[in-house]
């Protein structure tokens, strides 16, 4: 029952006198532009032929200003955002020191312990130490050969 009178006063009365303010407008609008036209191209003309411009007008009829400012300052205004990512962060830190009583250690902590007791942590460890290995036994072998060389030199030379 409201929905239904509330549809038919929205799509009926309103739409009808809204409808019919338009028109009165539209006619208003043209009835100022007509009488515009009609100064500007018939009478305006007619006025200013009665007048004549010259030195003793404009001295009657206009005034000269001079403007003294005082000071003259120019104000630039920008615009900065006062929420950084790194407030965030902090907020989002502070929040979960509060409530949780952790901070970013502790979290780090967590991780740390997370990752050196999986198997990927392990993974890692021993690939490295293959990787390290293999350099000493590269550094060893060097290192020979550069002795060997010095022996040659030192043989050579006495």
């Amino acid at each position: 029952m409201f929905m239904d009178d509330l549809l038919e006063c929205i799509f009926n009365d309103v739409k009808n006198t809204s409808a019919q303010m338009l028109r009165e407008f539209q006619r208003a609008m043209n009835d100022l532009q007509s009488s515009q036209t009609l100064l500007f191209r018939k009478e305006l003309p007619e006025y200013l032929s009665n007048f004549e411009f010259g030195t003793k007008f404009v001295h009657e009829n206009f005034a000269q200003i001079n403007v003294f400012l005082h000071k003259m300052n120019v104000e630039h205004w920008r615009q900065e955002p006062t929420y950084s990512i790194w407030s965030f962060f902090c907020d989002i830190g502070a929040t979960m020191s509060l409530f949780l009583g952790a901070s970013m250690l502790t979290i780090i902590e967590v991780l740390y312990f997370v990752l050196s007791s999986s198997r990927i942590y392990k993974t890692i460890e021993v690939w490295r130490q293959q990787k390290f290995t293999g350099n000493n036994e590269q550094i060893k072998k060097t290192k020979m050969i550069n002795k060997k060389l010095l022996s040659k030199n030192q043989e050579e030379n006495v």
